[in-house]
């Protein structure tokens, strides 16, 4: 960090600068501990209500930040997961924003974190389960084409809900709600 202000024109020893080093390592500890945390358990739950072929579940407004790969800005968004349950089991409802939240803690692509969200559901036990992601990139705000309004969206479906177009059509509309 140092070199980096130095290539900038920067003094990094004058009095604002001087800690900016130290802090720049903690916020990229911070922002990036999803490398170093174990993996949260995706426990489910015995349900004494037996869940019917059609019902859904919805965990919407999941905020999240992170850091795009190739630039190291941030990227902050909101997940919504719509899944599948067994007959008698579901997730806890907690373990969903956490994993979502794990897996954001580490660089990114979008694409790709849609998709890690979608498995983990689908192996802690889902039947089907439909992801969608929303998210601002700071690369897109702040440089290239300076558009702070853009926002990318992306969405995974695994299971029942890729097999069914009615489950489809309902997630959609359920996460869009």
């Amino acid at each position: 960090m140092k070199e980096i202000l130095k290539e900038m024109g920067e003094d990094p020893e004058r009095p604002g600068l001087k800690e900016t080093p130290r802090r720049y390592v903690n916020a990229f500890k911070e922002l990036l501990r999803g490398l170093q945390e174990p993996e949260p358990e995706l426990k489910t739950f015995h349900s004494e209500y037996e869940l019917g072929d059609k019902d859904l579940i919805v965990v919407k407004n999941i905020s999240f930040s992170s850091l795009c790969e190739h630039h190291l800005l941030p990227i902050m968004g909101r997940v919504t997961v719509v899944y599948h349950p067994k007959r008698n089991e579901v997730i806890g409802l907690s373990k969903i924003p956490r994993i979502v939240k794990w897996l954001a803690k580490r660089p990114l692509l979008q694409e790709r974190f849609t998709a890690q969200v979608a498995d983990k559901i689908m192996s802690a036990g889902a039947r089907g389960v439909y992801v969608l992601v929303r998210a601002r990139h700071s690369c897109v705000a702040v440089r290239g084409v300076e558009d702070p309004d853009v926002e990318m969206v992306t969405e995974a479906v695994r299971g029942t809900i890729a097999e069914d177009e009615m489950l489809l059509n309902r997630a959609r509309r359920l996460a869009m709600d």
